[in-house]
């Protein structure tokens, strides 16, 4: 049909009026002609130049631990945004492009990207109130768990693997009994926030063995400052103690123990001296 096509348009536009030809019995089959080249025409698909990455939830995991290489899936996709950096096909550079997921299938430019991943701005303030909570980032990855790029090919589809790690640090406090003997009541204040550690009423029995919170901070220096109501007739004052820091690393538990002066009831921090472990 091709071959007639260019045929009937070097009749028509080139050599003879469509009048001569109707005058020789022959305007019927040129019509029929035209509508067929008009419909072929409409039907030719366009060239794209989009393609699709596709995730799912087999694959896209929160955690891999580089030890036991188990895997933890994402329990909301909608929780998380994505962005894409990178180059186009046509050579135009794309940082930090938000796309949008649906059914785990996202359509963008072809081009050369690497994904980027991170908790949406309700998880990061889940993560940065009261105690906090995990916060998870990450990036496109191979089979290895390195971070890679992938290629969106025009009207292609290309599997992305993503691995999101912890973002944040966890800090694990531990209140020996000589402090839980002695206070009842703890608070940690960094800048704007504060952590309610220990809340016991005076009518509460000492703990006998050691008291452990759990809590999530951004990762880095930790500026904070302890404070402490003392039981009644322990013959103690409350504290309020200076400021002092300690170093978070990121996907890291650290460990915080509080023992007290069973005499001045002097608060005595602890920090593990190294970080007791990953967590997921």
């Amino acid at each position: 049909m091709n071959i007639l096509c260019n045929i009937f348009r070097w009749i028509t536009q080139v050599t003879t009026p469509l009048s001569f030809w109707r005058g020789v019995g022959g305007g019927a089959i040129l019509l029929l002609l035209l509508a067929s080249c008009q419909q072929e025409e409409t039907q030719l698909p366009a060239a794209s130049d989009k393609g699709s990455i596709v995730l799912s939830f087999s694959e896209l995991v929160t955690y891999l631990d580089v030890t036991t290489r188990a895997e933890h899936p994402m329990e909301n996709i909608s929780d998380y945004d994505f962005t894409l950096s990178g180059t186009t096909a046509e050579g135009v550079a794309v940082v930090n492009q938000p796309i949008t997921l649906i059914d785990d299938v996202a359509i963008f430019d072809a081009g050369t990207y690497t994904l980027s991943v991170q908790g949406n701005a309700t998880l990061e303030a889940a993560s940065r109130t009261g105690l906090g909570a995990p916060y998870y980032s990450g990036t496109s990855v191979d089979n290895g768990g390195q971070a890679t790029t992938f290629t969106i090919i025009p009207g292609g589809i290309t599997a992305v693997r993503a691995l999101l790690k912890p973002a944040n640090a966890r800090l694990t406090i531990q209140f020996a009994t000589s402090f839980t003997a002695l206070y009842k009541t703890a608070t940690l204040t960094s800048g704007t926030r504060e952590v309610s550690l220990l809340a016991l009423a005076d009518t509460d029995p000492a703990p006998t063995a050691t008291t452990e919170v759990t809590a999530y901070f951004p990762a880095g220096t930790l500026t904070y400052t302890l404070s402490a109501t003392a039981r009644a007739g322990s013959h103690v004052t409350d504290i309020a103690s200076a400021s002092t820091s300690l170093s978070l690393a990121a996907a890291t538990n650290t460990t915080l123990t509080l023992t007290a002066n069973p005499v001045s009831g002097e608060i005595i921090p602890i920090v593990s001296g190294e970080h007791s472990g990953e967590f997921d």
